[in-house]
């Protein structure tokens, strides 16, 4: 298990945000919620915008 601060440090927070989610792009679907094969959804996560 982590420590407390791990969940809970704002510190902690911004780094995780910076490393995992405003730098590429983030899996948060399945595949049936888009029409067909070759579409693409585009959904906001953490700072950044729909691209």
């Amino acid at each position: 298990m982590l420590p407390r601060e791990a969940y809970t440090s704002q510190v902690v927070f911004d780094w995780e945000r910076r490393r995992f989610f405003d730098d590429g792009w983030t899996c948060v679907g399945v595949s049936s919620a888009v029409g067909a094969h070759g579409d693409q959804r585009a959904e906001a996560v953490g700072n950044g915008g729909s691209s």
